[in-house]
C-alpha cells in the first residue's frame, strides 16, 4: 500500500485528497463490439500474440507502479503509452481519473502479463466523482498524443463508448462486492492511429464535454539501456542440447527489474550489472546529452529586442522574453528533477510556509544550459540594475561579467548556488516573496516556464505585486508560454513621480495549479550563504 495525493472538485473548489493505493488492475479487451475485438485478437496472434483466456481480462500489477510524475524510466526502446480511464474505490466513493497503461510491446508478445508489470502507469493528479458524470458517460472523450522526433501527433482519440460500461467492468472484475476501496483499475483503451510506437513523450487527456472541464497529464520517457546478455557460445551451447536459450527479452527484463546480477563463476555468461546508480548515471546521460547549451545561446540571448525589455522592466517592473528555450530544452532541463546528483538540497514549501509544491537548488557546476544563460543574461541586465541604484540613490555598481559579480558573492561568504528547478502539481502555489540570500543582491532575475499551459496544466499564472508608497498593493500577471522567460526586480525598482523618483517594493509569486504539473527553472544571479 502506498499513498497518491489527487485534486478533487469539491463544490468548485480544488482539494487535494490522500489516498491510500493497494491494488491496480489493468482490465483488456474490454470493447463493447464483440465482432471487432474478435478481429482484433486475431490480428494480433498473427504478429505473435497469444489470444487471453477470456474477455474482459484483469490483469493484477503492483500498485506502486502507478504514479503521478511526469517522467518515467524503462528499459530499452520499445515501449508505448495508450490512454485509458481509471476507476479508483474509496469508501464507497468511486473517482474517475485518466492515465496511460505504458508497456514494452517487445515483452508483450511473449507474455502480456510480465508486459504489464515492466513499466510505471502516469496518471493525472485530478479525478472527478463518478456519479457527476455517469449520467453522461458515453460522451466522454479519451484523447493521447505522442511527441515522436519532436513532432507532436495525435495519437488515440474516441468516446469511452467503444469500452464496456462502467457497471459492466467493475461487475465482471469483482463480482457484486463492487470496486474495493484502495483499487486503481485502467478501464481499457482503443487503437492508435498509425499504429502502435514508441515516442519521447506522450499526453493524455479525458474529457467531459457535458460539464466543460478536462483532465490533462503528459509525461517524458527516458530509455535506459538495456545491458544484460548471454554470450554467443551459452547460446550455441543450449542450441546443442535442444534447451532454448532465454530471449534476449527476458534477460533484459531480468536485469532491469531485479536491479543488479552479478557476475557467475561460468566465464561464457557475461551479465552486465545494472544497479540503481548505474540506471541513474544512465539517466543523466540521457539528460545531459538533451540539456547541453545549444551553441547560439548566446546569440539567442543577444537577439533579444533589448530596447523593448528595457522599457518593459522601467515601466511595469517586469518582461517577457518570448521562446527563450526550445521545447526540447524545456523538456531535458524539466526531467533534471529526478536525479538529485544535480542539486544541492530540496526544499518542500509547505514545511516553510513558503506555499504548497516543492522546488531544489542545483549545485556547482550547474548544467550547461543554466551555465549558459546566467552570465548571457546578466550582461543584458547589468545595465539596468546600475541605472535603476543611480536612480534610487543606492551607491552600488555591478561588473560587467557575471564571473566578477560572483567573486563578489563568494568573498562575502555567498558560495552556494541560487539556480533552481521549482515543481508544482494540482493545488500547489507559491506565496508572494522575494529572493534574497545574502548582503550582495543582483537586483533583477528571471524565470522560464518548463511547462506547456492548457496542456501540462492549468492556472499556475506568475503573479507580481508592486507596493507603492501610501497606495495599495497593484497586481499583475504575466502571461508565458512554454520557453518563455520573464525577467523581473527582485526587490524594488525606481518608479517616475511628480516629485521624482521613488522606490517601490516588489514580490512575486505563483498562483494555485489547478491541474496536471508546472515545472519553471529560476534564474538568480547573486549567490547565497
Amino acid at each position: 500500500m502506498f499513498d497518491l495525493t489527487f485534486t478533487i472538485d469539491d463544490k468548485g473548489m480544488p482539494t487535494p485528497l490522500t489516498l491510500a493505493i493497494d491494488q491496480a488492475v489493468i482490465a483488456g479487451w474490454t470493447g463493447r463490439d464483440p465482432v471487432a475485438r474478435d478481429k482484433h485478437i486475431a490480428e494480433l496472434e498473427a504478429i505473435g500474440i497469444a489470444r487471453p483466456a477470456s474477455t474482459p481480462i484483469y490483469y493484477r500489477v503492483s500498485a506502486c507502479r502507478i504514479t503521478t510524475a511526469d517522467t518515467i524510466e524503462v528499459s530499452g526502446g520499445d515501449s508505448s503509452g495508450e490512454v485509458e480511464f481509471v476507476l479508483i474505490g474509496w469508501q464507497g466513493r468511486i473517482f474517475v481519473g485518466c492515465g496511460s497503461d505504458h508497456t514494452d510491446r517487445k515483452v508483450e508478445a511473449y507474455s502480456v502479463t510480465v508486459s504489464k508489470q515492466m513499466c510505471d502507469k502516469p496518471m493525472a493528479s485530478e479525478l472527478w466523482e463518478l456519479e457527476d458524470v455517469i449520467g453522461h458517460w458515453d460522451q466522454m472523450i479519451l484523447r493521447a498524443w505522442a511527441v515522436i522526433g519532436g513532432e507532436r501527433v495525435l495519437y488515440q482519440e474516441g468516446t469511452v463508448d467503444h469500452m464496456l460500461p462502467v457497471k459492466d467492468l467493475i461487475e465482471r472484475g469483482f463480482g457484486g462486492k463492487g470496486l474495493p476501496d484502495g483499487c486503481a483499475m485502467f478501464g481499457g483503451t482503443f487503437a492508435a492511429k498509425g499504429g502502435i510506437r514508441p515516442a519521447d513523450r506522450f499526453e493524455f487527456e479525458l474529457e467531459d464535454p457535458v460539464l466543460k472541464r478536462t483532465i490533462r497529464h503528459g509525461y517524458d520517457v527516458i530509455a535506459l539501456p538495456v545491458l544484460g546478455y548471454l554470450s554467443p557460445p551459452v547460446i550455441a551451447s543450449a542450441a546443442k542440447q535442444s534447451i532454448p536459450p532465454l530471449a534476449p527479452l527476458a534477460v533484459a527484463w531480468i536485469a532491469s527489474s531485479q536491479g543488479l546480477l552479478a557476475m557467475t563463476g561460468n566465464s561464457e555468461i557475461g551479465w552486465l550489472i545494472t544497479s540503481r546508480s548505474e540506471r541513474l548515471s544512465a539517466m543523466k546521460a540521457t539528460a545531459k546529452a538533451n540539456h547541453h547549451a545549444s551553441p547560439d545561446i548566446a546569440a539567442r540571448v543577444d537577439a533579444i529586442d533589448w530596447t523593448q525589455v528595457t522599457a518593459d522592466l522601467d515601466g511595469q517592473g517586469s518582461a517577457v522574453l518570448k521562446g527563450l528555450l526550445s521545447p526540447a530544452e524545456c523538456r531535458a532541463l524539466a526531467a533534471l528533477y529526478p536525479d538529485d546528483a544535480h542539486f544541492r538540497s530540496r526544499i518542500v514549501m509547505g514545511r516553510h510556509g513558503f506555499g504548497r509544491g516543492e522546488y531544489k537548488y542545483f549545485s556547482y557546476p550547474l548544467p550547461d544550459l543554466i551555465a549558459e544563460l546566467r552570465p548571457a543574461l546578466y550582461a543584458r541586465l547589468t545595465g539596468i540594475a546600475n541605472r535603476w541604484n543611480q536612480t534610487m540613490g543606492i551607491d552600488i555598481r555591478y561588473p560587467v561579467a557575471h564571473e566578477a559579480f560572483l567573486k563578489r558573492c563568494h568573498d562575502a561568504g555567498q558560495t552556494r548556488p541560487t539556480p533552481l528547478l521549482l515543481q508544482y502539481g494540482a493545488g500547489d502555489y507559491n506565496c508572494l516573496h522575494q529572493d534574497l540570500y545574502g548582503a550582495h543582491v543582483f537586483p533583477l532575475q528571471v524565470a522560464v516556464l518548463l511547462s506547456e499551459p492548457g496542456r501540462d496544466f492549468s492556472g499556475g499564472e506568475f503573479v507580481l505585486t508592486e507596493q507603492r508608497p501610501r497606495m495599495q498593493s497593484r497586481p499583475e500577471v504575466v502571461p508565458l508560454g512554454q520557453g518563455d522567460a520573464v525577467a523581473f526586480a527582485v526587490h524594488h525598482r525606481p518608479v517616475q513621480g511628480t516629485r521624482g523618483f521613488y522606490r517601490v517594493n516588489l514580490r512575486h509569486g505563483v498562483s494555485q495549479i489547478r491541474s496536471g504539473h508546472r515545472h519553471t527553472v529560476g534564474v538568480i544571479f547573486h549567490d547565497a550563504k
